[in-house]
């Protein structure tokens, strides 16, 4: 807002004495009277830099404002005196005038940056401080991870998706009812990655398999399998 766009006017001046003197002295309402204060000191502060009105006559602030009287009324109540030559606006460079305005303006500003401002502490903080504000930031840095991590149940489609992928020989079906049994749980652990208990189900089957050939390699032959095994030739004593 520009220093010559506005006025300093009171939020109590209706019920000023003065204002009240100078609406029953004009038998005008009190608002009226206010109305017409405004148009005259914004006139004013356009035309005048300290309030002395070098070529205004009573008679011209009565059109102004648009009431017989009213320079005569300012004058009862001591808003408006004159020499007998010159009209003057009495201690107008207190509330209007650029200096005036400038004054407000930084008066204001600084209550302004004054409400913006935050207390500040008197304690200082300590290395525990910091060292408590650190782990509470890191503690809520692990909660969003593990947040981030939850635990979503796949079905029979993508774990045998992933079996395909691996190539083994997993049932999908019976992997998903085991856990479904468990309530995903792998002992007193909750299942974090399903891919990792697939990745145990294959090792097992793995190991059990090369068990079982283990086992057959290691296992008598039967008859039928030995008769049809070839003859081994015997080696005649020498003599």
């Amino acid at each position: 807002m520009m220093a010559g766009e506005w006025i300093k006017m009171r939020h109590d001046l209706r019920d000023d004495p003065a204002c009240l003197t100078l609406s029953d002295n004009l038998s005008d309402t009190f608002h009226a009277t206010v109305g017409r204060l405004f148009v005259f000191w914004s006139w004013v502060d356009r035309h005048s830099a300290d309030g002395t009105l070098a070529n205004a006559t009573k008679s011209t602030i009565d059109r102004l404002v648009e009431r017989d009287g009213f320079a005569d009324g300012m004058i009862d109540v001591g808003w408006l005196v004159t020499d007998g030559e010159t009209l003057i606006v009495p201690q107008f460079t207190r509330h209007n005038g650029s200096s005036a305005k400038a004054r407000e303006l930084e008066s204001e500003a600084k209550r302004l940056r004054r409400k913006e401002q935050k207390p500040l502490s008197d304690k200082c903080p300590t290395l525990s401080d910091k060292t408590s504000d650190q782990e509470k930031r890191r503690g809520e840095k692990n909660n969003k991870k593990g947040a981030s991590a939850k635990f979503i149940k796949p079905t029979v489609e993508e774990v045998a998706a992933y079996c395909r992928e691996r190539g083994n020989q997993v049932d999908p079906t019976k992997f998903v009812d085991h856990y479904e049994t468990t309530g995903w749980r792998r002992g007193k652990s909750t299942v974090k990655d399903w891919r990792a208990c697939v990745r145990t189900w294959e090792r097992s089957d793995t190991n059990s398999s090369t068990s079982k050939q283990s086992a057959a390699d290691k296992r008598a032959p039967t008859l039928d399998e030995l008769a049809a095994m070839p003859a081994v030739p015997r080696k005649r004593p020498q003599g």
